[in-house]
């Protein structure tokens, strides 16, 4: 009988529904939902709540239980991160190696469910300006420094950005201007820069021209190893 719900009623076939009368789902009914725990407005489950449910932690991994990767996935794992030299999954897990370690200086290890996932930042299929036509897949520049550092900039570093940036930068706009503007890269901390050539592949003979180009580059150290 409510005049503002009337017009959204339909007529036909229309039962009404009175106090009392229950709701009944099927035997095969289920609900299926997802989390996110680094997301700030999500607290733990309360304990009664969780008995009730069947739980499973997503692995913050590429590939299945035997390592097996889909196409999209070994795509987004090894695409370049546009205009650094590294992949996306090189920094990912340098970032998330010492956002879990207990032994870092300023000890954020408490913050381990603020890891960046394997699709933080998506990979774009590129074109190139001449042709036209598409190239490999890159984490774009813009998209990066936006997203990825802003995230560890705010939410990560906890008021210490010398755990992941370069101690000169003392804003992000800072730091995303050196960038955009000057074409720096030289603006992560000695830590994660380690971390990162450590997991980066060596560079191929014909990588040579990156060198000293500003980007960041692998020493010999980490060429043999």
């Amino acid at each position: 009988d409510d005049r503002d719900f009337a017009p959204f009623i339909p007529k036909e076939n229309f039962e009404q529904y009175k106090e009392n009368i229950g709701i009944r789902l099927p035997p095969n009914f289920s609900i299926f939902a997802t989390m996110n725990t680094s997301d700030q407005n999500v607290f733990k489950l309360d304990n009664a709540f969780k008995r009730r449910f069947d739980l499973e932690l997503i692995p913050n991994v590429f590939g299945d239980e035997n390592g097996k990767l889909t196409p999209e996935e070994e795509n987004q794992r090894d695409a370049e991160i546009e205009g650094f030299g590294f992949t996306w999954n090189n920094f990912r897990e340098a970032v998330n190696e010492i956002i879990t370690s207990p032994e870092n200086e300023f000890d954020i290890s408490s913050f381990s469910d603020r890891q960046i996932g394997c699709w933080f930042v998506k990979a774009e299929e590129k074109s190139e300006k001449d042709t036209g036509i598409k190239s490999e897949l890159k984490i774009p520049r813009k998209t990066f420094l936006n997203k990825a550092l802003e995230y560890l900039w705010d939410d990560v570093c906890n008021g210490e950005s010398e755990i992941f940036f370069n101690p000169d930068y003392k804003t992000l706009a800072e730091l995303i201007n050196a960038v955009e503007k000057e074409n720096k890269t030289d603006i992560f901390s000695k830590d994660l820069q380690e971390k990162i050539l450590r997991g980066q592949r060596p560079f191929a003979q014909n990588d040579s021209a990156r060198q000293n180009d500003g980007r960041v580059e692998q020493s010999e150290t980490s060429q043999l190893e």
